[in-house]
């Protein structure tokens, strides 16, 4: 009987209709799968965990993580040890795991330490695990600015010509020339609601007394996909390399944010910039799962690019650029 070895990730294929009637029989030696994105924003995190076989008769698993491994950070000049520990996050949905992404919550284990990273700066990533040695490297992109971000308030009319207001964020920033980028941009905001409150009734009239109060709420959204400043696919859908270039974001699109006069807002505003490894690894990550969910048992696989060296996975790295808040005060 032929014998057939796949691996998985950080991508979990839920396709059990289209595999039932194979019959494989799976030769399998599971290996180390890493996952861990570092930035000058915080300290590093590092997931280990085995990877697993494609189970043809059944759709859940759980993510088997690895608790015994040795784990180290260094650059040129020093080496720090990180700590594992187990903890409970909200990064899983059926066995899928993707520390960017926020599903039920579910207990996990990594390892973590203090470190200082600096842009420009090339780190490295060191496992020792039964008796083998795990390696890989990132170098984490320069700064790139926002040169501003302004919000753009623009009324329309709906279709049975009720007027409403369409908001969008421009983010604007110059994009370095000659060097090929990956950016992610986020919007966060806190948000303050201006209440009623009672604090009493008045004794002559009987009525309620209300005082204007303050609720906070907060918000945050990552942009979903990665986006090339030159064009990568030959569809010319992103080529501003050298260029200034604006991100928009349809802010009431996502939010009713703008039409409620008793809101203030201050929204936060990031460009990240990525290393391409972690472009090329969600890429191919993303391509996998289409495929898969095709239900076609002919199609070609798709191997997800990897930079861990003698494992799978991904060690890479981003730089934010400096805030930019922009006050909305109805």
């Amino acid at each position: 009987m032929k014998k057939i070895n796949i691996i998985f990730l950080v991508t979990i294929f839920l396709c059990q209709s289209c595999i039932r009637n194979l019959d494989l029989d799976l030769n399998f030696e599971p290996k180390l799968a890493v996952y861990s994105v570092i930035s000058p924003n915080g300290n590093p995190e590092v997931f280990l965990y085995e990877s697993v076989p494609f189970e043809l008769q059944t759709q859940n698993f759980k993510v088997k993580f690895v608790e015994t491994a040795k784990v180290y950070i260094s650059d040129e000049s020093k080496t720090v040890e990180l700590t594992g520990k187990r903890y409970y996050t909200k990064n899983f949905f059926n066995g899928l795991f993707d520390p960017e992404k926020d599903y039920d919550s579910s207990e996990v284990f990594s390892y973590k330490g203090e470190f200082k990273f600096l842009p420009g700066k090339t780190y490295f990533l060191e496992i020792l695990y039964n008796g083998e040695t795990i390696k890989s490297s990132t170098t984490i992109p320069e700064k790139v600015q926002l040169n501003s971000t302004t919000l753009q308030r623009e009324k329309k009319l709906a279709g049975n010509g009720e007027p409403y207001f369409e908001d969008k964020l421009i983010l604007n920033f110059d994009d370095p020339k000659s060097i090929l980028n990956y950016y992610k941009y986020s919007v966060s905001y806190n948000q303050t609601v201006i209440v009623d409150k009672q604090i009493g009734v008045d004794t002559i009239t009987g009525l309620p007394i209300f005082v204007k109060d303050t609720n906070n709420l907060q918000y945050r959204y990552l942009y979903r996909k990665y986006i090339p400043d030159q064009d990568l696919n030959g569809d010319n859908t992103y080529n501003f390399d050298g260029q200034n270039h604006a991100f928009e974001f349809l802010i009431s699109d996502k939010i009713n944010l703008f039409n409620n006069p008793d809101y203030v807002f201050n929204v936060r505003t990031v460009l990240r910039n990525y290393n391409k490894s972690i472009y090329d690894y969600k890429q191919t990550s993303d391509d996998q799962s289409d495929e898969i969910g095709l239900s076609d048992p002919f199609t070609e696989p798709i191997l997800i690019k990897s930079n861990i060296d003698g494992g799978l996975g991904i060690f890479s790295s981003f730089c934010d650029s400096d805030p930019i808040i922009v006050t909305y005060d109805p």
